[in-house]
């Protein structure tokens, strides 16, 4: 059975992309655009053999501020292709997007359109982060042939390893059942120290780590059942 892991909101903290660039395995590395260190991050991690994906900012239900290069519905169609293209600019090795927040975007027909034609003319897959139930973002995609999956399980809304592993059991309970699953987590100490511990272990687990855009290619894999969870990461 086959995991994929996107590693999310890489791009600030030098220290943390570093050593989550650095981590045994296949991770997939989720930039923020035009982050301050987005570019060295991402040049590392693909020196290190990770895939590299946009982490597109999308305007959410509480209504946060957004971090540059923020997607929303108050945009014209150009508004909308300048500022993505822009930050599909911004950061090196790009082969994949995923929303960063975005519980209100991903739930309007028309901005995520026009996402899923750029998407297509470009041939970027998409990751749907699933940070509302009401995310119209896959089906979206499915209909403009843009290789697509849901995420399923957080590993992190609760930062303690214990809880951690406890998602990470529910990833691959989710993999047996169905031969493949997405995790999402972010570049936390704990997560990446309990990642540290566990990539090693999963092939005498009969677990391939393998990069996100594998899952997206196969049709096979396009039945999905994601698991969403309250948290500060649905936004």
């Amino acid at each position: 059975m086959k995991i994929a892991i996107i590693i999310d909101d890489l791009g600030y903290s030098l220290k943390h992309g570093i050593a989550t660039a650095r981590l045994p395995g296949a991770l997939t590395l989720a930039v923020l655009p035009h982050s301050p260190n987005g570019v060295a991050v991402a040049e590392l991690g693909h020196q290190q053999g990770k895939l590299i994906i946009l982490h597109a900012p999308m305007s959410n239900l509480q209504k946060l501020p957004l971090d540059a290069g923020g997607l929303t519905e108050h945009m014209s169609e150009q508004e909308f292709a300048d500022t993505l293209y822009r930050g599909l600019d911004s950061i090196p090795h790009i082969q994949g997007l995923n929303n960063h927040m975005g519980s209100h975007l991903t739930q309007l027909d028309q901005p995520m359109q026009w996402l899923m034609q750029t998407l297509a003319r470009e041939s970027i897959f998409f990751i749907d982060s699933r940070t509302s139930p009401e995310s119209i973002a896959w089906e979206t995609a499915q209909s403009h042939q843009v290789p697509s999956r849901k995420r399923d399980v957080f590993l992190d809304n609760n930062r303690n390893l214990h809880a951690i592993g406890e998602q990470f059991d529910q990833l691959l309970r989710i993999a047996k059942r169905r031969g493949n699953a997405i995790a999402i987590g972010h570049p936390y100490p704990e997560t990446i120290q309990y990642l540290a511990e566990v990539i090693p272990s999963l092939p005498e687990l009969g677990v391939e780590l393998v990069p996100v855009n594998q899952l997206v290619s196969n049709p096979a894999t396009l039945e999905t059942s994601a698991t969403l969870m309250p948290s500060n990461n649905s936004l």
